[in-house]
């Protein structure tokens, strides 16, 4: 009988219930037109620094649990994992909404004539020197404080040297539009070199000194709504009347730093945004200090430089702010001083060190790391207590 040898060809279909017993060895260079799927199994969830080897659509399975994730934005170290299992809770950076990629410095320097009373900005995702922002509606040369919530940037409180008059009065700014600020409202109580930390509902002032003279230092707390005008409101006492303090902030807690009245204090104390109160011990500083520079990316809180009796210093300190404790060494600037002003994005914190009018310092750290401070440019700004950040 002869037979004809069947091609690939002459094959149109074939049922599968006519494939059974076994078969031999298939090459997988045969199989073609299947899907595969990038999947890592651990016994872990991934983290935003969980960089995935097969980046966008890379999957990762938690076999302990059986949480199931997917990656949707492969960025090293800020990576987005969507959960696409049967549980809850996505992994993505944290973004803290109360700052920006522009800061802003109010200018205070008892140096420069009476009449000066300008501000200056920076983009703070790339380096460079500064640009005009507007005048304050006040002068204002001896230290306000200053913080925002995104979007306003408000100042707090300052001192006159030619006359020793001290300020109640409170400047907003919008940050996205350079130009002139306008009056806000008034504080409780008149104070220079204040505290002032916030989120995007309110903004807390703390300490200060010059109520009722210049030995005078308010424990006294107060509180505005940002988005609106109006004036202060109280809050509660801080732990320790003092002056020269700077702050910042997450969404749930304002910390405050350092400060002196004569002596100097490593007191960091805090309180919480939403209620009112009085404030409690959070830590301490690696070192009594007073008139530091404050930032942070509303996870990580940095307090840089300052001042104590004969002393100025270059060291950055950190704290988590959703944790009690004492702070930790971050780094170091590239030189001592006092009479910082920081600015920050949810990335970077910038450092502007004390200097001359027309061109002081600035570096910058990245915040998520530790490590010492970068050359950034030079902002035309003497003092920096009222320096904030948005959009």
């Amino acid at each position: 009988m002869a037979y004809t040898k069947v091609k690939p060809l002459m094959v149109a279909s074939f049922p599968s219930s006519r494939l059974t017993g076994a078969f031999g060895a298939i090459s997988g260079a045969n199989l073609t037109g299947l899907t595969v799927i990038d999947t890592e199994s651990v016994s872990s969830d991934p983290t935003i620094t969980t960089n995935p080897s097969g980046g966008v659509g890379h999957t990762w399975l938690n076999k302990a649990t059986g949480e199931l994730f997917n990656c949707t934005n492969a960025t090293t170290d800020n990576n987005i994992w969507v959960n696409i299992g049967s549980g809850t809770g996505d992994v993505e950076p944290y973004t803290f909404d109360a700052i920006g990629d522009r800061g802003v410095y109010t200018v205070y320097d008892r140096n420069q004539p009476a009449g000066v009373k300008h501000s200056t900005y920076i983009s703070i995702p790339t380096t460079g020197n500064s640009t005009d922002f507007g005048d304050g509606s006040l002068i204002r040369n001896g230290p306000p404080g200053g913080t925002s919530n995104g979007t306003r940037g408000l100042v707090f409180g300052g001192y006159i040297y030619d006359t020793g008059t001290y300020r109640n009065e409170i400047d907003y700014i919008t940050i996205s539009t350079p130009g002139n600020a306008t009056d806000f409202g008034d504080l409780v109580v008149i104070r220079s070199a204040c505290g002032a930390a916030g989120n995007v509902t309110r903004s807390i002032i703390s300490c200060g000194h010059g109520f009722s003279g210049h030995g005078s230092y308010t424990l006294t707390v107060e509180y505005v709504t940002p988005a609106t005008t109006g004036n202060g409101t109280t809050f509660g006492n801080s732990t320790q009347g003092r002056t020269y303090v700077s702050g910042n902030a997450s969404d749930t807690r304002a910390l405050f730093w350092g400060g002196n009245t004569g002596a100097f204090f490593d007191i960091i104390d805090y309180v919480t945004i939403a209620t009112t109160g009085n404030a409690t011990d959070f830590g301490d500083m690696s070192a009594a200090r007073g008139d530091r520079g404050c930032c942070g990316n509303g996870i990580r809180g940095l307090s840089a430089g300052g001042y104590a009796t004969g002393l100025t210093e270059n060291g950055i300190d950190y704290v988590t702010i959703a944790t009690t404790g004492n702070a930790t060494d971050f780094g170091d600037m590239g030189a001592e001083s006092s009479a910082v002003g920081n600015v920050s994005n949810d990335t970077r914190g910038v450092i502007a060190r004390n200097g001359s009018y027309s061109g002081r310092t600035t570096e910058y750290v990245t915040i998520a790391t530790t490590g010492n401070a970068t050359s950034f440019g030079t902002i035309d700004n003497y003092g920096g207590d009222a320096s904030c950040s948005g959009d």
